[in-house]
């Protein structure tokens, strides 16, 4: 498997499909963002960060500050019974992204 020439490969296809240089550098942003937070680690009972790397460097793919993020991964909104818990999550805003992204992607596509 030649690594370079799939990621070659997908940008191609994303150009094929009508992406503009924006929205690739969005999605890639995104998915190194995503990629990042998986290699977070922790430590001991209460999960402490073992360091904040992971965080930052997906803070900065995100475009959102490292200590809301940190917060919103550390501490994600949790439903407990009928209620939830005040921590802010950070998924309802990464959905409505991917929305509004979608439903972007679907008019300028329709207006081709």
């Amino acid at each position: 498997m030649d690594d370079l020439f799939e990621y070659n490969e997908t940008l191609t296809a994303m150009r094929v499909i009508g992406l503009s240089e924006d929205d690739i550098k969005s999605v890639c942003s995104v998915t190194a963002a995503i990629l990042h937070l998986g290699n977070v680690q922790f430590k001991g009972e209460k999960a402490d960060l073992v360091d904040t790397d992971g965080i930052t460097k997906a803070a900065a793919l995100l475009g959102v500050d490292v200590g809301v993020l940190g917060k919103a991964f550390m501490k994600p909104l949790v439903r407990i019974s009928t209620k939830f818990s005040n921590y802010p999550s950070l998924s309802p805003a990464l959905i409505q992204l991917k929305l509004t992204f979608l439903q972007h992607k679907r008019h300028s596509i329709v207006t081709l």
